[in-house]
């Protein structure tokens, strides 16, 4: 797990698209395949905003990347969302377990 805090500006969007593209590469070079890789990471943001420009840069530098290509950025982005998103996605996949129906 890795918690990027900086001020703005200091170019964590940048540290986090480059950490993102390299641990898929890592995971395409030992041999997992690309769309299976994706669920193996989450960025959680605070705002919708900065969600939203967190995916769509992560997007763009991984269409870039011939080895994981436009169908691993399309996935890529369901898995950069907000605090309350990637809360609700648990709920919403373990509903029992976290006793609500």
């Amino acid at each position: 797990m890795v918690f990027i805090e900086a001020s703005a500006g200091t170019g964590k969007t940048t540290v986090i698209v480059e950490r993102i593209k390299q641990f898929l590469l890592e995971q395409v070079q030992t041999g997992a395949p690309a769309y299976r890789a994706v669920d193996k990471f989450a960025a959680i943001s605070f705002t919708d905003k900065s969600a939203q420009e967190l995916g769509a840069r992560v997007s763009a530098a991984l269409m870039k990347e011939p080895k994981l290509g436009t169908r691993v950025a399309a996935q890529a982005i369901q898995q950069v969302t907000t605090i309350h998103g990637f809360c609700r996605r648990i709920l919403s996949d373990f509903p029992v377990e976290a006793g609500i129906s």
